[in-house]
């Protein structure tokens, strides 16, 4: 990860993107919805694009990126290393979110 941002750099993008994407929903069902699953899932992809790009060169910064993935509504994620490789190792097919539907 040479060259990447920061976490910090990322959670702030991220809540940014993810609170915009929210205010256009106009269905508050669906924008709740959103809201909750949003976090899990795009950790979720997060740990499919490191799958992709070479799963065994997961480091402490992709940690941090990881529990950088999240919004003003969601928990704080606080993944340890293991939690995260494992992931990567682990990763299956895309699912997409109950919100898509």
């Amino acid at each position: 990860m040479a060259g990447a941002i920061t976490a910090s750099e990322v959670h702030k993008q991220y809540s940014q993107a993810v609170g915009a994407f929210r205010a256009l929903i106009p269905d508050p069902a669906l924008r709740l919805s959103f809201g909750r699953q949003v976090d899990g899932y795009m950790r979720q992809c997060a740990l499919g694009v490191w799958q992709a790009d070479n799963a065994s060169a997961i480091t402490p910064a992709h940690v941090e990126v990881y529990n950088a993935i999240w919004s003003a509504d969601g928990p704080v994620p606080s993944a340890l290393y293991w939690e995260v490789a494992g992931g990567v190792a682990n990763y299956g097919l895309f699912q997409p979110p109950d919100f898509f539907a």
